[in-house]
Formats: structure tokens, C-alpha cells, sequence
């Protein structure tokens, strides 16, 4: 007869109720496994909310699919940026998009109007169609027009971030007057709230882009490249398809003698994969780290939930004599497997929630992290997985429910279960795979802590200890040409240098690990290359003594003179990349170079130690430094060198540059170490995160082990006595208990040694100085489980060579 349904409800209620209280009455176990659950199922919760803010979410564009960026690279030389030549050859000449548009950003800028004080904001100078090649349209107000200011500037779109919170959302804020650079621009429009960032040209504010003189560039093959450009696909060509079409578009330019593409290949790449960047990965693989701490917590708590079971195989036994039924006794177990996994889920629903938190204010850089939360697919996700982990834990003391041993339990009176044995394997192999998690775990963790390592260690180039940087922009209103700007850079230096605690000041346009570089070709006096062979270099514009003021040693030759620096600028200085590069060997004092095919010729007088431009995992660069008098610009990176503690002496720099004009915004100030510590901080989180998920595993697989030794211990205690009533010695009782704990660990680390060396292959975007198979870490992991199963197999080992055998036999 089949039950009726308010039956079966009355029934499941029941089973709930039960379970309920047979959790209360064991306070211990329950806390133990609502702790390990809300761990956790909470860490699992914040990483899939990140992974969701930064990868699946969709972009604030229309088709974001079909968006991509494009970029030019050289084999000596990778670059996103493309040279307005190449840019006007592909707009005019591509099949493939049906929009595509250039930016240009300029990062930290002066931001002035008539009811604030100026603000430091990012700039970014685009396109007229930049935002319809985007698809993306204003809240409030329009975009560019074609037909405004030639030179650019006329007309600003600020983000929706500077209007809520510089403007207090002022709804009449379009035709507000607002200067930009010191440039006299009214706001025309407001972009809707997006968590972007400025390799995709998002950024505060939103100027036209000059309109290069192409005709004039092309007659004097101006080569330097500082674009970035987006294109919107045609319906129907893929990506595949784009990559080719512009390949062969870029081979057919190279034969142009009007080009300046020779050189240079074309890359495309998904708008999606340039935001998150090097995000990506690491995300990806803390996600299975903490899947990984889940499955480990599942077996802990498996083998809790075993040894649980077996203690009451007898009460079982008896309620199957009365007459309950096998489904009736799995209902049972899985009410309390699921009341485990409610309170556990619900608990780590808290822990995720502050996870994120912490995410949030510890890397505010990952792209669109701020869009963390737990929204309803978070909670959808975390409530399933909470499941998951119910059925999976309860997976064991199923199968362990079998008849037969619930028999022989009840013939032995409770005195030893017969099963005994077959849960003891079983819950062996629990521990065994929870050793090889926590193996995978530890090697994963080891390979990032030495790639950190070696990061850490790497020679810089310059001397970070003792400085302090900061960036200044001069508003064209107070500095409209290029003798105000080299008087005001000069007098600030020279007052900087005068300031007691510092020993030197001076600036770079375009500092290291900064996103704005340019590139330019190199010619050399007396030595012809074939035109769009010239090497390719990164082009800087140096100022005071900034390489005293970093520290970078001067290799050969000297410094550029005080006059050449602000005056007349006649010399340069080239790293040691360049001179190998260029002039394999041959002293290059006294040669003569330009960047420009009607350039002029600059002698070098000085080689500098090698930078790394662009990141501290990427090796220097050939680059060329020219005097701030070869072409003065508005904004400078200036460093400091102090004589004592860098952050005691920023309020002293800030003071300077105020008494020299209070209206400039002093951007970025900060001592030049932590500039530097913070472009290892994608690094240093995931192998923090990493190494508390290895520990927590380590940490629950040292308890399992020790968990199935002691009941080892407990269920054999009647054959130990036995043997050592027979004349075992106690060493070797503790022997044989310490061989069985080992041989579970070395099973488990065999298993979790062969996993990471496939996985492993996944961290090599991550990895610096340090392959994926590193002898020292694949050595060191076994050594430290070793150490750590023997550790937590030592006390059920010592107790069991205590045991009373003449007691133990009377007893039994």
C-alpha cells in the first residue's frame, strides 16, 4: 500500500525533528562539522561570486562578443599600441568591422572647474565614434560630434563615478564649463555606471581625439605608436576570420613604401580577455583550490560521520529488529547530513559575505571585483553545493549501513563489529584522498610561494628603498607652452633637491610598469638598414636627475649637463639592452642616433643599467632616454631620493609642490617601494589565499588520520593485547600502528604528487623563475606530509604500546 502524502510529510518531519535533536545531544561533533562545512562552502560562495563578477558577468556594451582590441608587435618588442598611420590604413581599408575607433589615455590629468578644487582624474582622449564602436550610450546628455574643434577638447563625457561623486549627480550638469588639462571643455554627456578600467579607455573623462595631420605623418614616417584601438566585428565574421583578414591587410601594408607597419604583426584579442588580464588565471585557480578545500572537508567530515554510524551500529541493529526498514534508516542518516549542511550553509553564507568584503578592500585592482556579491545565482550556487556536500559525506555511512554487519553487531553485543573492518578501510581511504587534495594543494601553493620568491628577488633596475614618486600634469591655462613647462619642472627639481632630507630629484614621462609607453625606431649614423628594418626601442624623455634619484647606475660614459637637460638638448642616454642590441659589442659613446626619419641626431654620452618597463616578470627592453629640453611636456613622474624614511617625507614633497602653484593636484604619491610591492600584489593574494587552503587541508587531513588511528586503536585493542600478552615488545606495537598511518599518507601523496604534475601545466602563466615540475617543491611536499602524518599518528601509536593486556582480556 502506498503511503499517503501527508504521511510521507509527517514522516520527513519526523526524521527532521530527530535529527535535530540528535545533533544537540552531541554538541562537539556538530560544531566540529558546521565550522568545517561553513569554511568551506563560504570560500567556495566568495570565489564563484568573484569568478562571476569578473568573467561571466556580461560587459556594459552592446554584442560585447564582438568586440575586440586591436594591437601591433614586434618580435623584440610586444605592445598593444599602434601608430596613427597604421590606424587611419585600417580604418580605411579593413572588411571585417563595422566600427573601429582609437584612445588614447593619459592617466592622472588636472581636473578643474569653478566649485571644487582640482582633482587628479584619468583621461582618456578618443575617438569621435569610441563609444558607438563600443556600444554604449550616455544616461544623460550625447557623445562627440564630428564636427567639433579639430584640435580636440571642445567637448568632454565625464563617467557616471565623477558625476555621483564630484557633481552629486546634477542633473543639469550638461554645458557645465569645465577646464581639462588646463583646455576650456563643457561636459556634453554622462556614460552609464560601468567597473572598467583604462585598458579598455575607460576612464573619469572623455575628450575627442586630435585629429592627426596623417598626410604630414606619412611624409615624414612618424613611427611612434601610443594607440589603442577597438573594433566592433561584422555580423558574421568570426574571430578566427578577423585575425586573418588583418593579418594579410598587415603583410600587404608592409610592401607600402607610405606605411609604417614593416616590422610590426597585427594580434586581436577578445575585449573580455584584455579587461581581465592576468586576473584570469589566478582566479580560475584559486576557484579549484577551494573546490579542492570542499572535497577535503567532505572526507573529513565522511570519516566523522563513519565513526559515528559505526559507534551506533548496535541502536541500528536493534531499531532493524523492531521492524524499520533500510530506506527508513538512510532517511535518517541523510536528515542529519542535510540539517549539518543547512546550519553549515547558512553560517558560510556569513563567512562569504565578509570574504568579499576583505576581497574587495585587498585588490580593488581585479577588474569589475566591486560587482562581487551574493546575488541570487551566488545563494543558488552556495545552497547546491551546501547539498552536494550533504550527499556526498553522507555517501559512506550508506554504504557502511549494510545488513549483514548490522547482524553480526547485534551477535556480538556491541562488543566489537564485525564491520569493523571494512569501515576502516573505508575511512582510510577517506584520509588517503584527503591527503592527496592537501598534496596537490601544498605543491600548487609551494610553486607560487617560489615564483613570489624569485619575483621579490628580481633586480629592478633602480633602488626602491628611500624614494618617493608622484605625478604632476600642468593645466595648459597656467602653462600653455613649452617654455613655462620646462621653467616650471626645472625650478621644482632644483627645489626638491634644495629641500632638507633629500639628496635628488627627477622625472619621466613615462614611468616603469606604468600602462602609457611609446615606441619609436631607432636610426644610427653610419650604419643604413633597409627602411622599416630600424631597430625598435621604448622612447622616454628624462628630466633632473632622475637616475640618480632611482638609484640606476651609470655603466659607461656620463651624465647629460645641466644645460642639455633644460636647454638644448644635443645627447642621450641608452640602456644596456639597446647597446647590445644595436651595438653588439662596439662602444656606443660618441654615436649618433634620432628617433625620427627627419629627426635630429643625438650623440649618446651615457649607458644606463636595464629597466623593466613593463612588468617585473618581463625582461628590460631596449630604450633610449632623451633630455626633458628635447621636447618638454606637461606631465612628469618625479622621483625623489631621500636621506631618510620615504613615507616621513611625503608631506614635506607634497608641501613643495603646493608653494610652487597650490592649484595642481599632486596624483599618486607614495613611496617608491610600495609602487613597486604593489605590482607583485596579484601574486602575493593568490598564494596567501592559497597557502591558508593548503593549510586548511593539510590541517583537516592531519585530523583524519589521527581520527582513524585512535579508532584503529580503540576497535584492535583486544588483538594488541593479545600480541603483547604473546611477548610483542611495545616498539613494536607502536611500529605497526605508525606503518599503517604511513602507508595511507604515501598512498594518498602518490596519488596527489601524479594530479599536480597534470595540473601543474595550468599555473605556468603564473610561474616566475620556476618551472611546473620544480624538483625542490615536488621533494619538500611528501617530506612535509611524512612528517605531518607521523606526527598525528604518534599519539594513537604511543597509546596503543600502553595497553593494559592482562585488563583488556579480562574485560573482554
Amino acid at each position: 500500500m502506498v503511503p499517503h502524502k501527508a504521511e510521507r510529510l509527517f514522516d520527513v518531519g519526523l526524521d527532521l525533528r530527530s535529527a535535530w535533536r540528535s545533533l544537540l545531544s552531541n554538541p562537539g561533533f556538530s560544531l566540529v562539522v558546521v565550522l568545517t562545512l561553513a569554511l568551506a562552502i563560504g570560500a567556495n560562495a566568495a570565489m564563484f561570486s568573484a569568478l562571476q563578477a569578473v568573467l561571466f558577468n556580461p560587459l556594459p556594451f552592446e554584442d560585447p562578443d564582438r568586440l575586440v582590441v586591436l594591437g601591433e608587435y614586434s618580435p623584440t618588442i610586444d605592445t598593444q599600441f599602434v601608430s596613427p598611420i597604421t590606424y587611419d590604413d585600417w580604418k580605411s581599408r579593413n572588411d571585417v568591422f563595422s566600427e573601429i575607433a582609437a584612445f588614447r589615455y593619459w592617466e592622472t590629468v588636472n581636473l578643474e572647474d569653478t566649485t571644487h578644487d582640482p582633482e587628479s582624474v584619468d583621461l582618456v582622449t578618443a575617438s569621435a565614434n569610441f563609444f558607438t564602436a563600443l556600444g554604449v550610450r550616455p544616461v544623460i546628455g550625447r557623445t562627440f560630434r564630428e564636427e567639433q574643434n579639430p584640435q580636440g577638447g571642445s567637448e568632454a563625457v565625464i563617467s557616471h563615478e565623477l558625476w555621483t561623486r564630484r557633481y552629486g549627480s546634477d542633473p543639469t550638469i550638461v554645458g557645465k564649463a569645465i577646464r581639462v588639462r588646463g583646455t576650456a571643455t563643457t561636459i556634453v554627456g554622462v556614460m552609464p555606471p560601468a567597473t572598467l578600467n583604462v585598458s579598455l579607455g575607460w576612464g573619469d573623462v572623455w575628450t575627442c581625439l586630435y585629429r592627426y595631420n596623417i598626410q604630414q605623418q606619412r611624409a615624414s614616417s612618424y613611427r611612434a605608436r601610443y594607440l589603442s584601438i577597438v573594433g566592433h566585428l561584422k555580423s558574421g565574421v568570426s574571430l578566427a576570420q578577423a585575425r586573418a583578414r588583418m593579418t594579410t591587410l598587415q603583410h600587404q601594408l608592409w610592401r607600402e613604401p607610405t606605411s609604417v607597419a614593416n616590422g610590426y604583426d597585427v594580434r586581436v584579442r577578445p575585449v573580455a580577455e584584455v579587461l581581465t588580464g592576468r586576473a584570469r588565471p589566478a582566479l580560475v585557480v584559486l576557484f579549484g583550490a577551494v573546490v579542492l578545500v570542499l572535497l577535503v572537508a567532505c572526507a573529513n567530515i565522511a570519516n566523522l560521520m563513519l565513526v559515528r554510524s559505526t559507534a551506533r551500529q548496535r541502536d541500528t541493529a536493534v531499531r532493524m529488529a523492531l521492524g524499520a526498514t533500510a530506506l527508513q534508516l538512510v532517511r535518517a542518516l541523510l536528515a542529519e547530513s542535510l540539517m549539518l549542511a543547512v546550519v553549515g550553509t547558512g553560517t558560510g553564507v556569513g563567512v562569504a559575505s565578509g570574504s568579499l568584503v576583505m576581497l574587495r578592500a585587498v585588490r580593488p585592482d581585479i577588474p569589475r571585483i566591486t560587482d562581487a556579491a551574493l546575488t541570487p545565482s551566488v545563494l543558488a550556487f552556495t545552497a547546491a553545493i551546501g547539498t552536494g556536500a550533504a550527499l556526498l559525506f553522507s555517501l559512506a555511512p550508506i554504504l557502511a549501513m549494510r545488513r549483514s554487519h548490522l547482524r553480526a553487531a547485534m551477535n556480538d553485543g556491541g562488543r566489537s563489529s564485525s564491520g569493523s573492518a571494512g569501515s576502516t578501510l573505508a575511512r582510510k581511504l577517506l584520509v588517503g584522498c584527503q591527503m592527496a587534495l592537501a598534496c596537490l594543494l601544498l605543491v600548487t601553493g609551494g610553486l607560487l610561494l617560489r615564483s613570489l620568491d624569485n619575483l621579490l628577488r628580481v633586480d629592478t633596475g633602480f633602488q626602491a628603498g628611500n624614494a618617493v614618486m608622484f605625478d604632476v600634469y600642468l593645466p595648459n591655462s597656467r602653462y600653455p607652452d613649452a617654455a613655462r613647462q620646462t621653467r616650471f619642472y626645472r625650478d621644482l627639481v632644483r627645489e626638491l633637491e634644495r629641500t632638507p632630507g633629500v639628496r635628488s630629484a627627477g622625472g619621466l614621462l613615462y614611468f616603469p610598469y606604468k600602462p602609457k609607453l611609446w615606441l619609436s625606431s631607432l636610426w644610427v649614423e653610419d650604419a643604413p638598414v633597409a627602411d622599416g628594418e630600424q631597430p625598435i626601442v621604448y622612447y622616454n624623455l628624462a628630466a633632473g636627475e632622475y637616475f640618480q634619484a632611482m638609484g640606476i647606475p651609470l655603466e659607461t660614459g656620463r651624465w647629460p649637463g645641466e644645460r642639455d637637460m633644460w636647454e638644448q638638448s644635443r645627447s642621450v642616454v641608452i640602456n644596456q639592452a639597446l647597446a647590445r642590441q644595436v651595438f653588439a659589442g662596439r662602444n656606443p659613446i660618441g654615436k649618433r642616433v634620432r628617433t625620427g626619419a627627419d629627426g635630429p641626431w643625438r650623440e649618446i654620452v651615457g649607458v644606463v643599467g636595464d629597466v623593466r618597463q613593463k612588468r617585473l616578470d618581463e625582461s628590460p627592453k631596449p630604450e633610449i632616454y632623451e633630455t626633458f629640453a628635447a621636447m618638454p611636456m606637461p606631465f612628469l613622474t618625479i622621483v625623489v631620493r631621500t636621506r631618510e624614511d620615504a613615507t616621513r617625507m611625503l608631506s614635506v614633497i607634497r608641501g613643495v609642490v603646493r608653494q610652487r602653484d597650490a592649484g595642481l593636484a599632486v596624483a599618486n604619491l607614495a613611496p617608491l617601494a610600495a609602487y613597486v610591492d604593489s605590482h607583485a600584489a596579484d601574486r602575493r593574494f593568490a598564494l596567501m589565499l592559497l597557502s591558508l587552503f593548503a593549510a586548511l587541508a593539510l590541517t583537516l587531513g592531519a585530523i583524519g588520520i589521527y581520527g582513524v588511528m585512535s579508532y584503529s586503536v580503540a576497535q584492535r585493542q583486544r588483538d594488541i593485547a593479545i600480541r603483547m600478552a604473546l611477548g610483542a615488545a611495545p616498539a613494536g606495537v607502536r611500529a605497526m600502528v605508525l606503518r599503517d598511518g604511513i602507508s595511507v599518507v604515501l598512498g594518498g601523496t602518490a596519488v596527489g604528487l601524479a594530479a599536480a604534475a597534470l595540473t601543474s601545466q595550468l599555473l605556468e602563466s603564473q610561474l616566475f623563475g620556476v618551472g611546473a615540475f620544480d624538483p625542490v617543491i615536488y621533494a619538500a611536499v611528501p617530506s612535509t606530509l611524512l612528517m605531518v602524518a607521523t606526527i598525528a599518528t604518534w599519539i594513537p601509536a604511543r597509546r596503543a604500546s600502553r595497553v593494559d593486556a592482562l585488563g583488556a582480556l579480562r574485560g573482554d
